[in-house]
């Protein structure tokens, strides 16, 4: 529990400059290992969203060098450990957002044909 918090200020210092550079910050966490953390993003349109892990990323990465810190975004650092990989979540809507193209109350776990092929 105290591992999320070791580096506390720096994460916080990353979670107010990227707001403040229009990069909304969701939730932030500790992860399994030293020195492991994840940043959740706001959602977006595709674009959107791809500017902003962009931003994020080269942000993160200047910050920690004005800190004398090395920072990297390593799917795994070593074979036994819990993978550090990037994810995406996505929901596919229409333009106003009101129908979700991946739900259809009729199909098994309510997930549409769309969805079912989306794998």
């Amino acid at each position: 529990m105290l591992q999320g918090s070791k580096n506390e200020p720096f994460y916080r210092h990353i979670r107010n400059m990227m707001t403040k550079a229009g990069v909304p910050i969701e939730s932030s966490k500790g992860e399994a290992h030293i020195g492991q953390h994840e940043i959740n993003l706001k959602y977006g349109d595709a674009l959107t969203s791809a500017d902003r892990h962009i931003l994020l990323k080269h942000g993160m990465k200047e910050m920690a060098i004005q800190q004398d810190y090395a920072l990297t975004f390593m799917a795994k650092p070593h074979h036994d450990w819990t993978g550090s990989s990037g994810h995406i979540h996505l929901s596919l809507t229409d333009e106003s957002g009101n129908t979700n193209y991946f739900y259809d109350e009729h199909e098994t776990n309510g997930m549409s044909e769309t969805m079912q092929h989306f794998f």
